[in-house]
C-alpha cells in the first residue's frame, strides 16, 4: 500500500525513527528532529538492503519524494540499480562541466569570431578590456 503518510503528519513527526509511506519510501527522523527522505530497496545482485537519500525535508516535500521514489522504482523494473544510475548521471554532468569553456576562453572566441567585421583595431582592444573587467 502506497501513500500512507499525509503532509501534516510529515510536518509534525518528531520521534526519531523511519516512517513508511509505502513503495520503499521512508521519512527518516533523526534525534535532532531533522528529517530526510530515504528510498529503500534490495540489491538484485547482493540481496542487501540499500538506502538511497532523496533529499531533506522540507526542501523536498512529500509529493517530490513520492515522484522521486516512483522514478527509482522504474529503474528497478528495468533491472537497473538506482544508486549506480544516479552516480553515472553525476559523472556525466561532471565530465560535461570539465569540457565546457571558461568565461575567458568563451570571450576570446567571441572576439576572434567578430573582430574581422570591426573596422577599427582599437575595438578589439576595447572589447578585451571590457570583458576582462
Amino acid at each position: 500500500m502506497k501513500h500512507k503518510l499525509t503532509a501534516t503528519e510529515v510536518k509534525n513527526f518528531k520521534a526519531p525513527k523511519l516512517y513508511n509511506d509505502g513503495g520503499g519510501l521512508y521519512l527518516k527522523v533523526a534525534k535532532s528532529e531533522s528529517k530526510s527522505w530515504i528510498f529503500r530497496y534490495r540489491d538484485r545482485v547482493t540481496a542487501k538492503l540499500r538506502d538511497m537519500g532523496l533529499g531533506a525535508f522540507p526542501l523536498v516535500g512529500l509529493a517530490g519524494a513520492r515522484t522521486s521514489a516512483e522514478a527509482q522504482r522504474k529503474i528497478l523494473l528495468d533491472y537497473g540499480d538506482p544508486i549506480t544510475e544516479r552516480n553515472r548521471k553525476r559523472a556525466e554532468l561532471q565530465a560535461e562541466a570539465s569540457e565546457s569553456k571558461s568565461f575567458d576562453q568563451a570571450a576570446e572566441a567571441c572576439i576572434e569570431a567578430h573582430s574581422p567585421g570591426w573596422k577599427n583595431p582599437k575595438h578589439v582592444q576595447q572589447w578585451r578590456i571590457t570583458l576582462k573587467t
